[in-house]
């Protein structure tokens, strides 16, 4: 876990030493959307605050292997350093979680980590079915429950974490974007995030634009109003 370095622009902070994560799924680790979450999370943090900052790009990270052994375990079985994020996730009370627009969607560091968050829920126990395997869990419901959905999974993470969302992308029109950021928001709201803001940027193509519109225009108070 990295403390980065302070950006001057710390609010009050929404809560006495808050703790923040960070993370940045752009493959910039100096980029536009890193430099957002950091930004956004110095805000969250305020001056008794601490943060942690995650680049997945300089990570080892995997996509998830699908072998739901986080629904016997409890947790992620696979040793690699989604094991760092998983226990910062639990450890933080405020998430901000950044990707670009890379062809229309969220980065593939984006979708390795959304595909690794199944350990975070599980639906085993929204089943009802604690300590069965996936497998066996589902089977016995159809059999028991036939043409029925299965539900909503359980939520595993620790309630009450604070959601800030960034979505970066070269273009000036919002719709890709929008379209991110409301799959993002449906994703974390199941895993049992409180969404608080969303910041969508555009006109950023070269690495250094959001920091200088910064500069340029201030924090945009739609984002940083009471924070």
């Amino acid at each position: 876990m990295q403390r980065i370095p302070t950006t001057n622009v710390r609010g009050k902070g929404i809560d006495l030493n808050m703790k923040v994560l960070s993370i940045n799924t752009s493959s910039r680790k100096n980029g536009n959307t890193a430099y957002a979450c950091k930004v956004l999370a110095e805000a969250i943090a305020g001056a008794d605050g601490e943060i942690t900052h995650f680049d997945i790009c300089k990570m080892d990270i995997s996509p998830c292997k699908s072998c739901y052994a986080c629904e016997v375990k409890g947790r992620c079985v696979v040793k690699d350093d989604w094991q760092k994020i998983h226990d910062a996730l639990w450890e933080a009370d405020a998430l901000v979680f950044g990707t670009p627009v890379y062809v229309l969607r969220e980065s593939a560091w984006a979708r390795i980590f959304i595909e690794r968050s199944v350990s975070l829920i599980s639906h085993v126990e929204g089943l009802g079915k604690k300590g069965k395997t996936m497998y066996e869990a589902m089977r016995e419901f159809k059999e028991e429950h036939p043409g029925e959905d299965y539900g909503m999974p359980s939520i595993r993470l620790p309630g009450g974490k604070h959601l800030y969302l960034v979505v970066t992308q070269n273009s000036p029109i919002t719709y890709p974007a929008e379209q991110i950021m409301n799959y993002l928001s449906f994703i974390f709201a199941i895993v049992g995030c409180d969404i608080k803001r969303q910041w969508i940027i555009t006109d950023t193509l070269e690495s250094h634009d959001l920091k200088k519109s910064l500069e340029k225009d201030g924090l945009p108070p739609k984002v940083f109003s009471n924070l």
